[in-house]
């Protein structure tokens, strides 16, 4: 008895009651993150436009041939093709069963991981703010907006955190394997690997062991570069070097760090404008702009600390993050999800920083201490209303998955106040007051993150105008039929048919519309697929590469030349025509009647029947 007694010392006790807490605190994000997964699972039906080519990538290396383009790193094409070789044999029937794999995978195994390895990294830095770390990075709007889709940047994301974390306990294999993985899911990461073989430098680790393992971490990526400039005369199709060439020749590639910094740091804080009461309106600072102020202060205090200590895994997440940033600074498109990676990778290193600010706080006088105290009371506390106020208006408005959302995000978000207010080591009314200036100001920003998902995301939609035509064309048209179309990728991953029989705009070679209604019939081509917004949604970029004006005569009323066989019209989603091709009229010896017939356009499905009639196959 008295040597069980012995063992149990206050240490012991502290460690268990920090055990318990870490459980819990796990447990909670993981619970929200599964829940807030499960309402975006497939929000969007219409996969994303990257999605076509990593799962044509994957499931040609799954066959075991080279991809069409090596423009995609393999690791992402090849999850997605193995988890839809099994969703297929499950016999899966929502949706494709690759296109189902990827949105589960994300939805399901890449977000809470993310989060949960947040925690983990903060809890290293500083126990009492990893829970609000992990909470913002599960917030973020960007990262729901991934969640939705079917993009590689969560997995990207858990993997780059995966790396930090096994450098975090020294386990430098594990970090090196992790990194050779993120480069070779998307080409932007391969800093990481820098970042590794610094840390363990930094950690003691023989010069010679720490060069001999970073080499063999780069081997993977070497081969497949080395593979891509091999087989670059037929396997370029749309690389991003080439497109970067394209770039500089037209002296348009520009070396931007300002912007590639701005939108990181706008990422990671996330949420708009927090709502506040309308005598704020002149005041000359907002809630918004104090609380990203606070973001960096924090965001550098925490560089200021780890540089001071040596941290080997704050110098690697700096050095891995700002290559990062470098090749977005320089990359020619410019998306704030691709700045994803480096926003969730602030959270845990901002723990280090709000400790470190907290800390110095303690120290002012009392005066100063409650002065402080007080402006962080009260900009949580006008935000929360501001935001609680929106929220009451528009309650009536919000479907069943919305209302499970901001359910779920205050529920983790008072769950994780009470876990932070128990992890204070005092219990003096200032800390109390800072755990709940903490509190309020966590609760603004997770219901202004609510908010301004709720236009990124946009209201659930179980059907889309160019699903709708997919499907048609899949269970109407001939097994054989050719369908020029600038989504060739959806064609082929509803209709299941991988045989390049879904040309696209950029093939054809005509430049005005009599030479390409001559060429679609020479080459056998029946039928064209289009829609109103395919210029907006397309951008100039990709409008200038597949010379989409001299498609323009199909934006009229009745453009000639055309008929329509189909019409799918789903509000408020785009309008989709499938149209098919009469060939222009010869010179001089075609009768008046054909041309007019051939000018003839239908009104919808009822219309004039095609040159070719479809058939039904089961």
């Amino acid at each position: 008895m008295s040597i069980v007694s012995a063992s149990k010392t206050p240490q012991s006790d502290a460690a268990a009651s920090w055990r318990t807490r870490d459980s819990i605190a796990v447990a909670l994000l993981a619970a929200a993150s599964l829940v807030i997964g499960w309402t975006l699972f497939a929000h969007f039906v219409r996969p994303h436009a990257d999605f076509f080519e990593f799962r044509e990538s994957g499931r040609a290396l799954l066959a075991g041939h080279l991809p069409p383009t090596m423009k995609r790193a393999p690791v992402y094409p090849l999850v997605v093709a193995i988890g839809g070789r099994f969703c297929d044999m499950a016999g899966v029937r929502r949706l494709p069963a690759d296109q189902y794999a990827a949105a589960a995978l994300i939805a399901f195994l890449w977000t809470p991981l993310c989060v949960v390895l947040v925690y983990v990294l903060a809890r290293r830095w500083s126990r009492g703010w990893a829970p609000i770390a992990a909470l913002g990075a599960l917030l973020l709007p960007q990262a729901w907006l991934a969640a939705a889709h079917t993009l590689v940047e969560p997995m990207l994301v858990a993997l780059t955190l995966a790396s930090l974390a096994a450098v975090q306990r020294r386990r430098f294999k594990l970090a090196y394997f992790a990194a050779m993985l993120a480069s070779m899911t998307r080409y932007d990461a391969a800093g990481l690997l820098a970042a590794v073989a610094c840390a363990e430098w930094l950690c003691g680790s023989p010069l010679r062991r720490v060069a001999a393992r970073f080499c063999l971490a780069c081997v993977p990526l070497a081969l497949w570069l080395g593979l891509s400039a091999w087989t670059w005369q037929d396997r370029a199709r749309d690389h991003y070097l080439a497109q970067m060439a394209e770039h500089a020749a037209e002296d348009r590639l520009r070396f931007d760090w300002k912007w590639t910094v701005r939108a990181a740091l706008g990422v990671a804080s996330g949420y708009d404008a927090i709502q506040t009461p309308t005598w704020m309106s002149a005041a000359p600072f907002r809630v918004t702009e104090i609380l990203r102020a606070a973001f960096v202060l924090i965001l550098g205090g925490s560089l200021i600390v780890g540089l001071r200590r040596r941290d080997p895994t704050m110098i690697a997440a700096l050095i891995g993050l700002l290559g990062y940033l470098a090749v977005h600074a320089i990359f020619p498109f410019r998306f704030e999800r691709f700045l994803l990676i480096p926003a969730v990778a602030l959270w845990p290193l901002s723990a280090v920083g709000a400790a470190a600010v907290a800390a110095a706080v303690c120290k002012f006088q009392p005066v100063s201490q409650a002065l402080v105290l007080a402006i962080a009371m009260g900009c949580g506390l006008v935000g929360l209303k501001g935001e609680l106020g929106v929220l009451r208006t528009a309650w009536s408005e919000l479907d069943g998955g919305e209302i499970v959302r901001w359910c779920a995000a205050t529920t983790v978000t008072a769950a994780i106040s009470v876990l932070a207010t128990t992890s204070m080591r005092g219990r003096t009314w200032r800390s109390l007051i800072a755990v709940a200036a903490a509190a309020t100001t966590a609760g603004a920003v997770a219901l202004a993150d609510l908010r301004t998902v709720r236009p990124l995301l946009g209201a659930y939609q179980p059907d889309n105008g160019l699903v709708a035509a997919a499907s048609w064309v899949r269970d109407e048209l001939p097994a054989d039929a050719q369908v020029l179309s600038g989504v060739g990728g959806l064609l082929s991953l509803y209709s299941g048919d991988d045989r390049p029989r879904f040309p696209a705009f950029e093939d054809l070679r005509g430049e005005t519309w009599d030479e390409i209604r001559a060429e679609c019939a020479d080459r056998g081509i029946e039928y064209i697929l289009w829609y109103d917004e395919i210029f907006a949604e397309q951008g100039d970029y990709y409008v200038a590469k597949w010379r989409l004006p001299r498609f323009g005569t199909l934006c009229q009323p009745n453009p000639p030349g055309v008929r329509v066989v189909k019409r799918f019209s789903m509000p408020p989603a785009t309008t989709v025509f499938v149209l098919t091709p009469a060939p222009p009229p010869a010179p001089a010896s075609a009768s008046s009647s054909s041309g007019d017939a051939a000018r003839d356009i239908g009104p919808d499905a009822g219309g004039s029947p095609p040159p070719s009639s479809p058939r039904r196959y089961p």
